[in-house]
């Protein structure tokens, strides 16, 4: 706990804002590729289903 108090007090330097915003960006663009590519394989899921003319349910062999 005491190093954390530590880092705490420390002042931050514009090189550290600068690595903490480069990496908040690289973290804000990731996150939206996943809900992108979430989103699409979703809509593929749903799409396929309806165009195979299946209920959505699974085929019993």
């Amino acid at each position: 706990m005491k190093e954390y108090m530590m880092l705490e007090a420390k002042p931050l330097t514009q090189a550290e804002i600068a690595n903490a915003i480069s990496r908040a960006h690289q973290m804000r663009s990731e996150a939206f590729w996943m809900a992108f590519i979430n989103a699409a394989k979703w809509l593929r899921k749903i799409t396929h289903s309806k165009m195979s003319g299946g209920s959505g349910l699974a085929h019993s062999s």
